[in-house]
């Protein structure tokens, strides 16, 4: 976006000299142009349409529109066809918050002169503003049949292409800008962040790195990569990216929660504890942050800590299944097994076909020596996953356990009967 507003400034607007085009014969100006209740602007001193656009011209430069539309209005009074003046008091009317009435100007302008490329461009900037991305595409295929190198009105086509989700005629408009300025660090990023929609990484990733060879300071641009090699498995590298995109600027806290969660599956989960840390001083309201955190205490053995997370998770997310298992395995692994099986029931209650669930929730009744409630958890398990070897193996172990303590019973009950009663 920064490029389509760096693209309209006012010094744009006067790009070409009044000079070069016929201007109106002088007149004087009609008392209808006076009725604007403005009389401190002195309209009356103003002899013709170019020198009320002038006037009109200064006070945009000191940030006065309302003044500088009664000057463009003026003009336009005086000579109705004076399109420079139409184009001004769209551009006043735009930084006015008028869109739709800019729109009409800037197309009354079109009309006068069909042949001016900055004219279109600045009606499919209007219309792009405004979500009328069909007519953008309109007015900026009417710039480019004109100025065929006019890089931003490409540019700006294919933001438009994109808006509408049609990314390969996107990609096309981002070429073409290219073929006319290959140094351009945000062509190159909008045409990595389209070729992400089309599932073009390795191209995404190779824009990105165009962006930050062009500008070196572009945040985002490193994030991006980052997040592509992120998502592709090269963790070390998108580290390495997220770490130069935080160097530049720190406030990101966003690229501080993704830092973390690539430094999780680095399996640095000091370092990843670190900078998820960063995100919860922040905000915090992200259920994966402490998700994440989370996993990364559990496998650092800081189990109480872990479960204060999960606790923040469920919160959050209380419908999250895995939530509760993973919160279950933490306080199993505090030997804190009665609260460790309803954490898993409240994952069974939620999804009955999670056969994790229940496999946990049947490992966790077996250390409590609930050997036959363990095993009819098992059997759920394993009606929904009947190819889980691991689970199949410990059903068998739990079903030996079960007959140990079956028969210690029947010894235990048998020697009670015929204990010899000591004579006195």
């Amino acid at each position: 976006m920064k490029a389509l507003q760096r693209c309209f400034s006012f010094w744009w607007i006067l790009a070409i000299a009044i000079a070069i085009y016929p201007q109106s014969s002088p007149a004087e100006v009609p008392d209808s142009a006076l009725g604007y209740g403005t009389s401190n602007l002195q309209l009356n001193d103003f002899l013709s349409a170019s020198e009320l656009y002038e006037k009109g011209n200064s006070l945009v430069e000191k940030g006065k529109y309302a003044k500088a539309l009664i000057a463009y209005e003026a003009a336009i009074a005086l000579d109705a066809n004076y399109y420079y003046a139409w184009w001004g008091k769209g551009f006043v009317l735009q930084e006015l918050g008028r869109d739709l009435e800019a729109i009409a100007a800037y197309q009354r302008a079109t009309e006068i002169n069909a042949s001016d490329a900055k004219l279109w461009f600045a009606q499919g900037y209007l219309f792009y503003q405004t979500q009328q991305y069909h007519q953008a595409i309109v007015a900026y295929d009417r710039a480019v049949a004109i100025k065929p190198d006019y890089g931003i009105a490409w540019y700006n086509r294919g933001i438009s292409f994109r808006q509408l989700k049609q990314y390969a005629a996107a990609i096309e408009s981002y070429d073409r800008a290219l073929a006319i300025d290959p140094n351009d660090a945000e062509f190159w990023y909008s045409r990595g962040n389209v070729l992400v929609m089309l599932d073009r990484y390795n191209e995404a990733i190779i824009a990105y790195q165009r962006t930050v060879e062009i500008e070196p300071e572009h945040v985002l641009a490193w994030h991006r990569q980052g997040m592509m090699l992120h998502g592709m498995g090269y963790y070390a590298t998108a580290i390495a990216a997220y770490q130069r995109a935080l160097e530049i600027n720190t406030e990101y806290t966003y690229i501080w929660q993704h830092l973390g969660e690539a430094f999780y599956h680095q399996e640095q989960y000091t370092e990843a504890i670190a900078a998820l840390d960063r995100v919860v001083a922040a905000k915090g309201n992200d259920v994966n942050l402490w998700i994440y955190r989370g996993d990364a205490f559990y496998y650092l053995a800081e189990y109480e800590r872990a479960i204060a997370d999960y606790n923040r998770a469920v919160e959050m997310d209380p419908r999250n299944v895995d939530l509760w298992i993973y919160r279950g395995n933490a306080l199993g692994k505090l030997e804190e097994y009665p609260e460790a099986i309803e954490s898993y029931e409240r994952a069974i209650e939620i999804d009955q076909h999670s056969a994790f669930a229940w496999f946990n929730h049947a490992i966790t009744l077996s250390r409590l020596g609930k050997y036959h409630e363990a095993i009819n958890s098992y059997d759920k398990g394993l009606a929904i996953d009947p190819d889980n070897t691991q689970a199949i193996e410990q059903r068998q172990r739990t079903l030996i356990l079960k007959e140990r303590e079956y028969r210690r019973r029947i010894i235990s009950n048998n020697t009670s009967k015929f204990r010899l009663v000591p004579i006195n």
